[in-house]
């Protein structure tokens, strides 16, 4: 199975609360190594897939995430598989409030994920990430639900990105869902999507 088929496996079960749910279950974090290659690229996008009954995240620079690299995609996509956690600038946030995400997906994403899925927008195609919210070389990417009482199920996805830095951990977060799509998240800006 390719990465576009992974997926395109995600794409097919995102109406399916039920399905969604069995996939979820398997994790609640990620972590990426931020790779060399992609210092032009704004952002990361994030992708999640099903390979062998299994949910990964395939993260791709948006540089790369285009039809001009599409025989060279396997080269500049990062492959992550979900597991689950145990135990100042403009996109970082406190400690407090990554936790509060962070235990909010733990206890609401049941509930939030039937009432998206039944939602005009849907379960979630893939991530934007902005490169910078990358600032160590392992980072940890974390599921969160942020309070967005306009949203349905009052609350909207999130991922967290937690660097350690050794004596200093800091949250960073400036994620983008899509869908939907805006002025500066297009549809062709996701190659990869179905």
């Amino acid at each position: 199975m390719t990465i576009k088929e992974s997926i395109a496996a995600w794409e097919a079960i995102r109406p399916d609360s039920t399905l969604l749910l069995n996939y979820l279950d398997q994790g609640n974090f990620f972590t990426f190594e931020f790779p060399d290659y992609p210092k032009e690229s704004p952002a990361i996008h994030a992708y999640p897939g099903i390979y062998e009954g299994k949910l990964y995240f395939f993260l791709i620079p948006s540089a790369y995430d285009t039809q001009e690299y599409s025989e060279e995609i396997n080269k500049y996509t990062t492959v992550c598989p979900i597991r689950f956690l145990l135990g100042g600038e403009e996109d970082r946030i406190t400690d407090i409030e990554a936790k509060k995400r962070i235990n909010a997906w733990k206890k609401n994403y049941k509930t939030w994920v039937p009432v998206q899925v039944a939602s005009q927008t849907g379960i979630f195609m893939a991530f934007s990430i902005p490169s910078q919210d990358f600032e160590c070389l392992d980072a940890q990417v974390t599921f969160g639900l942020k309070v967005k009482p306009e949203m349905p199920g009052g609350y909207e996805v999130d991922l967290i990105v937690t660097n350690n830095m050794g004596k200093q951990i800091y949250y960073d977060d400036f994620v983008t869902s899509v869908p939907p799509f805006s002025a500066s998240l297009l549809p062709h800006s996701f190659y990869l999507l179905p």
